[in-house]
């Protein structure tokens, strides 16, 4: 008989499960709990037929509903892994079981981050009629399975115009295994990366604290990748911190100077990374990620070194509409708007709105 669980880290980390991307384990999960500030856990069918990770954030206490939290995607690409063969009948058969045992739990509403890097979303929604989703944004994923020169032809010509340019002035790259030192305070990495972030004027979410980079260094070990594009004194310029798990290199994080950009350093990184894939037989998809809006210069930046633009879907329902709906009605109170004036803005949940 199917069997639903629920674990946190350290019960999914004993598991004998394999994991089918960086986004689903319960080590990545560890490192996310600090940037969110909310707790780690997987729900896991049928011993893992299903996969569902989830961060239990708290519903703010002023709100009055004491215990209550809800469930939202770690930050990345995960959502909810469907293993191929699973029949439609059993994802049902797995929300039906999902929603009082979270509802039991505390859980009042879910919303889930769907990436299409590994299979899922679209039987999800098959399955369960109930949960509202939509087409949020793509993110872009590169085959490498054949020669660097077939990557390199299927680049815009702007790309391969940055790439040639870097070249000429003089910048190399190299690639290594991250050591701790890379990702600490004063580490070249951290220094480039909150640099630039300083510079485009990021929000605070994305200066991620030491606890986030430690526990990302502790669960990942060789996986955590550094590489470096070293200007032609041999400084480093542009830095990205990468991630591989099984069938895929991840560009995580990218830092670099000013002059670099207008240089095409920052287009040596990304082609460095089609350069390694295509070296490393393990390596199938380079996945460079998407922009923070639809269409927004940073999409246009990965989309010019070709690829696939894979779909990303957000999804949500609620699993307790009696205590959905006396949030929704305290968050109204508190803001001086109407129940359904929150429910109307289109933000979910909407006792956050």
């Amino acid at each position: 008989m199917p069997q639903l669980e629920i674990l946190d880290t350290i019960e999914a980390s004993k598991r004998e499960i394999t994991w089918p991307d960086l986004y689903f384990t319960p080590g990545y999960g560890k490192a996310v709990e600090d940037s969110d500030g909310a707790e780690w856990s997987m729900a896991v069918w049928n011993n893992g037929q299903i996969l569902y990770p989830f961060m239990r954030r708290p519903v703010p206490a002023e709100l009055g509903v004491e215990g209550a939290w809800d469930a939202v995607s770690p930050y990345g690409y995960s959502g909810t892994w469907i293993r191929p063969d699973t029949p439609d009948a059993e994802v049902a058969a797995f929300r039906d079981a999902l929603r009082p045992a979270m509802a039991a739990l505390g859980c009042v509403a879910e919303f889930q981050r769907m990436g299409d890097l590994v299979p899922g979303w679209e039987q999800l929604f098959r399955a369960d009629p109930s949960l509202m989703h939509r087409h949020h944004n793509d993110t872009i994923a590169i085959p490498v399975t054949g020669t660097h020169d077939v990557c390199w032809t299927a680049y815009e010509g702007r790309a391969r115009t940055a790439v040639r340019k870097a070249v000429k002035k003089g910048y190399t790259w190299r690639t290594r295994t991250a050591k701790l030192e890379d990702v600490m305070p004063g580490g070249i990495f951290r220094r480039l990366y909150e640099e630039t972030m300083t510079r485009v004027e990021s929000g605070p979410y994305y200066f991620f604290s030491d606890t986030y980079y430690q526990a990302l260094f502790d669960s990942l070990g060789e996986q955590l990748r550094i590489t470096e594009v070293l200007s032609d004194d041999q400084h480093v310029s542009v830095v990205g911190l990468a991630i591989v798990h099984g069938p895929f290199l991840h560009s995580h994080l990218v830092g670099s100077e000013w002059q670099a950009g207008r240089d095409g350093g920052g287009n040596m990184l990304y082609d460095a990374y089609m350069q390694w894939g295509c070296e490393d037989p393990l390596i199938h998809t380079v996945h460079l990620g998407g922009g923070m809006t639809k269409g927004d210069a940073m999409y246009k930046f990965k989309r010019s070194f070709g690829g696939n633009a894979v779909p990303f879907h957000v999804a949500w329902s609620v699993f307790d509409p009696q205590r959905y709906e006396q949030l929704v009605g305290s968050r109204a109170e508190q803001t001086q708007r109407t129940p359904q004036e929150l429910i109307d803005s289109g933000y979910f949940p909407a006792y956050r709105g």
